[in-house]
């Protein structure tokens, strides 16, 4: 059985600080999404839960649109 817990920490740096960030009641901060759910997940905290050994990809994506994704191997 493969299991750990591993969290994603995400942050939002502001391009131009005067601007305010669109508040949370128009979209979440950041969002996570796996691309195998068979390997691991991952909650809406960015929370990363292996499942079984293999590859897979996590994406953020924040609410100003730009998107990041990490890679991730259980062993």
């Amino acid at each position: 059985m493969y299991s750990g817990l591993w969290e994603v920490k995400a942050k939002v740096i502001l391009v131009d600080p005067k601007k305010k960030m669109l508040s949370d009641g128009h979209a979440p901060t950041f969002r996570y999404r796996t691309s195998n759910k068979k390997i691991a997940t991952v909650s809406k905290d960015g929370k990363v839960n292996a499942k079984k050994k293999g590859t897979c990809s996590i994406g953020v994506y924040a609410k100003n649109g730009f998107a990041k994704k990490i890679r991730v191997t259980v062993k």
